[in-house]
């Protein structure tokens, strides 16, 4: 198979994501003060406005990557079948499981304020 522009418009796009996160690690790692802390959780997953959140466009990037099988454009054997379900409920664990405990720890953080001081 040979590479298309898609491919490389692909490569690209995901290295500058690549980069963009690596920069969201490396202020994590530098410590997050409380309204940091809270910023990156809500941009990592926001109940009000997940379709807009990193981990909610990770699960429509798996979900995009099924959608001619799901629509029946594109047909399905059994190795497709398994590839296409494998896929969904990756973006069903990113979406929902991972969503929410972010969520949940957001809310956590937001409620009891900020850290003590040591």
């Amino acid at each position: 198979m040979t590479d298309t522009e898609q491919s490389e418009r692909i490569r690209r796009s995901a290295a500058v994501a690549r980069a963009h996160l690596q920069q969201l690690l490396s202020e994590a790692r530098a410590g997050l003060d409380d309204p940091a802390r809270l910023a990156l959780l809500g941009a990592l997953y926001d109940d009000k406005d997940a379709d807009n959140s990193i981990l909610g466009v990770l699960g429509d990037l798996f979900t995009a990557t099924t959608a001619p099988f799901n629509d029946g454009s594109a047909a399905l054997d059994d190795g497709s079948e398994f590839a296409v379900d494998a896929l969904d409920i990756a973006a069903s664990y990113v979406r929902d499981s991972a969503g929410s405990r972010v969520e949940q720890a957001r809310a956590h953080f937001s409620a009891h304020g900020p850290a003590p001081s040591t």
